[in-house]
Formats: structure tokens, sequence, C-alpha cells
């Protein structure tokens, strides 16, 4: 009886979690539109560089798609180059040949016993002359919220810097209005690029965010060598108060090692969490060189696997084949456009995700949903009594509750619940689904389908705790992953022997350790070794490849080029610990039978599979659609192959007597 109501309880859950995920879905489905942003300061030294026109390449450019220009803070350094300033050390200030300058800037003194002022200029220092009084209102205003009092004054046709000009030339002066206005009157957007200055105060910060062009609600993405968010690490919620009354959105740069993530990024996510769009670029050291095509594919899955909307577009410097320079950086915005349209994607405005996070009553029903699980799971091989059962289900369902008066990002019960159903579902869908005897390939491929169902309906469940505007985005990450990965490989073939070989479940702790000790009392035999060797070598590279900081040397180049395949015409890849090895293997393991030796060896690697669905599900950046997609893809390609495989293994192996299981 109470394995019925536990039943219900997880059916009636899994039913909600679908509402749940259909709302998800239509979320990432709506937000279809993809904006290119132009480095401006790169495509200034493109056009430089090879004597290329600006205006006619930036008016290309547009026509192919790019919507937005990154401008950089304005600098002194910018100022000289542009021609609107003249700088001066100091220590040329003493030259007789600046005799005649020094009597326009310093005029000279008729107090007796004080030196002429140029001989009181301290190095290192910088004299700066203004060609315009434009210029100068806004470099006083500049140096007056981020220098010190002392660290400049006001000389004849300029300033007075008591800085190098090595340092001096580098200063972030934030943005002046006529950068803004330059590319606005090209007809594209412009995204802010700001950097977080040391020493912050509260008047730098209120300067610096108030030379923010606000128009068209611009996309800000932080910059700077100390990669930080501007405000970090006193002042983030005045960043997030100003982002919020002038609906600007915050770029949240795609990484691809922890190490890389901006510092105060997470604490200004949470502040404004449906004013973020995630933006992806190529300027790691990996991809200084890469062609054209290959910057296309890794965008494109980005876009489609990792809610990307903001592409990074840093010009090519370098041709291709016999393109032009300008051809090779168009044949990428074309094949981008191409490769994305494909899939429902254009290029236009990011738009981010409106605010998206689980209900209350969604993250009761979905804990007693998994806790329903983990005690149907425990009644597999423990004769629990009702009462416990009950009180268990009881006691989750306040823990649930209370938990759910809290509504923030990071709740730890969520967290907790979703890795317990991580590692509960697919472990109880191998056991539940093993064979003991050998049975027919159609029957192998229908215990397959079945416990996919049981681990996606787990993924549902996963998916309607911890989907949110940040897991969607990957800024904030479901910690346990790789545990998910790894628990159904290691005891599901130890607890699908017991389950398939003990009879009498235990009713005691004493019973239930002596049955959890009987597979070790068979002789080991060596194609057993063997199985685990291979598996923990196996399970060593598949950690080390899962993720978004997969070691790019464990990649074969012939394993992208099918990756690339499988994309262009599957739409969703499907995983290969999956369809080459996880699913294939569980049908040989089922038309072998546990009871064989072989068969316990193909279930050991037959595990990944399961493991590898609920995985996927885990990793929430990936749209729901794509994963539901992926694992569709991997169910029949892996029955494909099993069949080619329990094929040619008859060939081999002695061939097993297909008989009615015995439990």
């Amino acid at each position: 009886m109470m394995k019925k109501i536990l039943y219900g309880i997880l059916i009636i859950s899994v039913f909600f979690s679908f509402s749940a995920a259909w709302a998800r879905h239509k979320i990432e489905f709506s937000n279809d539109t993809v904006e290119i942003v132009l480095d401006y300061h790169d495509f200034l030294e493109l056009c430089q560089k090879n004597g290329l026109p600006e205006e006619s390449t930036l008016e290309k450019f547009k026509k192919h798609g790019v919507v937005s220009v990154a401008l950089q803070e304005m600098t002194p350094g910018e100022l000289y180059h542009e021609g609107k300033i003249i700088r001066i050390r100091g220590a040329d200030l003493g030259l007789s040949k600046m005799a005649n300058l020094r009597k326009l800037i310093f005029p000279s003194v008729k107090s007796a016993g004080l030196q002429e002022p140029w001989r009181q200029i301290s190095y290192p220092s910088t004299l700066i002359l203004v060609k315009s009084k434009k210029i100068k209102h806004w470099l006083f205003k500049a140096f007056s919220a981020l220098l010190k009092k002392n660290q400049f004054k006001i000389v004849t046709g300029g300033f007075l810097v008591n800085m190098k000009w090595a340092d001096l030339s580098q200063l972030e002066l934030g943005f002046f209005p006529w950068q803004a206005e330059k590319i606005a009157k090209e007809g594209f957007s412009v995204d802010p690029r700001i950097s977080n200055p040391g020493n912050l105060t509260q008047k730098k910060l209120t300067y610096l965010l108030n030379t923010i062009p606000v128009q068209d609600h611009p996309t800000v993405v932080f910059s700077g060598l100390r990669n930080e968010v501007l405000g970090y690490n006193r002042y983030i919620p005045e960043v997030a108060q100003f982002f919020k009354r002038h609906h600007i959105l915050y770029g949240y740069l795609e990484v691809y090692s922890p190490s890389n993530v901006q510092k105060g990024g997470l604490e200004l996510a949470k502040l404004i969490p449906n004013q973020i769009v995630k933006v992806q670029t190529l300027m790691y050291p990996p991809f200084y060189r890469m062609s054209p095509q290959m910057a296309v594919d890794i965008f494109t899955l980005g876009i489609h696997e990792r809610n990307v909307r903001v592409v990074y577009f840093h010009p090519f410097f370098n041709r291709f084949g016999k393109l032009s320079l300008i051809q090779t950086n168009l044949n990428f915005l074309n094949g981008l456009k191409t490769r994305i349209g494909v899939n429902h994607f254009r290029f236009g405005k990011a738009v981010p995700f409106p605010f998206f996070y689980p209900h209350k009553f969604q993250i009761i029903v979905s804990s007693l949903g998994i806790f329903a699980c983990v005690f149907l799971f425990i009644l597999l091989f423990v004769d629990l009594s009702i009462y416990w059962t009950a009180g268990g289900m009881v006691l989750a369902a306040i823990l649930a509750a209370v938990s759910s008066m809290s509504l923030r990002f990071q709740n730890p019960w969520c967290f907790g619940t979703a890795f317990l159903a991580g590692i509960t579902f697919p472990t109880y869908s191998l056991i539940l689904f093993s064979t003991k005897k050998p049975v027919s390939y159609w029957n192998a491929v229908l215990k397959l389908v079945l416990a996919s169902c049981v681990t996606v309906c787990g993924g549902f469940l996963v998916s309607s705790l911890l989907a949110n505007n940040l897991t969607m985005l990957a800024i904030e990450m479901f910690r346990g992953v790789k545990g998910v990965l790894v628990f159904p490989i290691l005891f599901a073939p130890w607890l699908a022997w017991i389950y398939r070989n003990v009879k009498e479940k235990a009713k005691t702790i004493k019973e239930l350790m002596i049955n959890l000790k009987k597979p070790f009392d068979n002789p080991v035999k060596f194609i057993h070794l063997a199985g685990l060797v291979l598996l923990g070598v196996a399970g060593l590279i598949m950690i080390i490849r899962s993720g978004n900081t997969t070691m790019a040397g464990l990649i074969p180049s012939f394993e992208k080029k099918l990756r690339i395949l499988l994309e262009f015409y599957l739409i969703a890849r499907p995983r290969f610990k999956e369809f080459l090895i996880g699913h294939p293997l569980f049908i040989l393991a089922a038309c072998f039978g546990l009871d064989s030796e072989w068969g316990f060896f193909f279930f050991i690697f037959g595990c990944i599979g399961q493991g590898d669905i609920l995985d996927s599900f885990a990793h929430l950046h990936t749209p729901l659609y794509y994963t539901l997609l992926r694992t569709f893809h991997g169910i029949w390609i892996g029955a494909i192959l099993g069949g080619i495989l329990l094929f040619l293994s008859r060939k081999i192996l002695p061939e097993p007597k297909i008989a009615a299981e015995s439990k």
C-alpha cells in the first residue's frame, strides 16, 4: 500500500514538473535574438594598419549583422592620438627651448624670494595642453573626480598633472559624450566597456556611472586587468540601482576557466536577475589565430547550448585562403547568421530572460516527488516500516515548505534535494530495469527506453527546483554535476546484483550490511577486475572532459569534426557517452543477463548512459528543448549501435539463452 502512495506522489510531482518545464521552455524559445557587438578599438586598429576606410568598412559590417559597437573608456592617451591634446613631460619644461612656452603657461611672479612656478614642478609630472574648451571641461570633471586635489592643477591652456605620462596615458576617464554620438550617427547601438578603478570611492563611482551612455538601454560589459565589475567590492548595490533606474543590461562574460570569472559578477547578477545577457568572446590565448569557420562553430554552440545572446566580435587581422581581409570578416558574419538561422535565431538587440524562479508550491511538490523516489529506492533492499516512510515524507514536506519561504537564488534545500534526485533516479532506473537472465534484443531496447524515461522524470524534477535566471545562464552552477555522473556508475552494478540475487529484504541494519557484503563473497574474476580498471580510466577521462572547462587537448580533431557534423544534421548533438558507450552496452547487458560474466561486465559500462542523461538535465544553461532532443537522439542511435554490437558479439562470445526473469 505504501508503495502505491509513493508512486502516486511521484507521478503527481512529475506532472507538475512538466508545467514548470513548459514555462521554462517558452522563455528560452522566445529569447531568439542574437546581438553582434563589434569591438571598436580593434576595428580602428584594423582600419589603420591595413589602410581601410573607416566609414565604408563599418557600413559593410552593419549590413552583415553587426548591431552594436563596444566602446572603451576615454583615456588621455586616446585624446593625444586623436590630436585633441598636447602633452609635455615635466622634465622637458626645464629645457631652454621651452622658455617661451613657460612664459605663456606660468606668468612671472613679482613676489621676491619665490622660485618661478615651473621650477616647482616635481618629477614625475605631465603638462597637458588642451585645444578646445569642451575637452578642457570634460578633463576637468574627470580629473576632479578621479584624482586627488594635489595631483593636478589648472594652468594657462590646460592642466599640470603630477603623474608620469606612461601612467597618465592609461588613466580611464569614463565616457565622453561625443564618443557615443559618433557611433549613434552611424546607426549603431552603443555598448560601453567600463572597468573598476583602484581605490574606488563614492565620488569616483558617481562620476563614472553618470558618464555611461544610457540611450537605447545598452549592455555594459565590464573590462580591465583587475577583472572586476564596477563597484566591487563595496558599491555593487549602488551599481545595481543605477542599472535598474536606466534599464541597463549586464553583459555576463562566458569564461573558459573558473579563475577568469569576474569578481563581483554573481553579487551583481543576484540584484538584477532579469537584466542579464550572456556574452561570449574569443580573445583568450587559444583563439588568437582561430579560423572564421572554427569561430562560427564555437559561437553557434554557445548560442544553442549555453544561452549566449551577445557575440562580442573582435575582427580578424589575418587573411585565410585567398580571401581579402574584409571578406574574411564578412564571411564569418555570414556563416554565423546561416548557422544560427537554422534554429530560428536572428540578429538584433539582445533581450534578457524575464524574472524566472520556481514557485513555492513547485518546490514543495518536486521535493516530495524526489523523496518518494528515494524511499522507493530504499524499499528495494529494506523492509522499511510504514511509519518510518510516512514520517520521512512528512518531514521532507515540512522542510521543503520552510525552505520555499526564503525566495533567494542560492537555496541550499533546492540544491541538496536536486543532488539527491541526481544520484537516485538514474541508479533506481538501472536497478529496476536490470535483467538477471538474458532477454531478447527488443525487450532490451524496451528496458532502455523505460529506464531512460524514469531518469528523464528525475531530470524534470531537478529542473523544476533549480531552473532560474542565474542557473540558466551558468552564473550559478549546480555543484553536484560530477557526482551525478559518477554515483550510478560506481554503485548501480553492485546494488543491481544484490537486488537480483538476494531474495530476502533486510529488516534490520545488521541484515542490510550482510546483504551489501554478499557480492564480495563470490570469487573475483579477471573480467570484472579488468572492467573496474577500464571503468576507472574511462571515468577519469570522462570527468576531466565534462563541463565547460574541457581540456582541448583531450578532444581529437576527428571528434571535433564529428561533433560539428552531428550538430548540423541533428540540431542537438547526442552525447558520445550515451549513444557510443552507455546505451549500446546496457542493451548488451540485458541480452546477456547479470548472471553472465559478460553481462555484468557490459552492465558496468552500461550505467554510464543513465548517469549522463541526468547530467545533461543538471546542465541548466542548456535549453530544455536541446536536452530533450539530444537525449532522444542518444536513445535511438544507441539502440541501433546496441543491435550491431549484439550481432558482432554473438559471432565471438557464447550466445546467451533467453529465459524469463526470476524476479
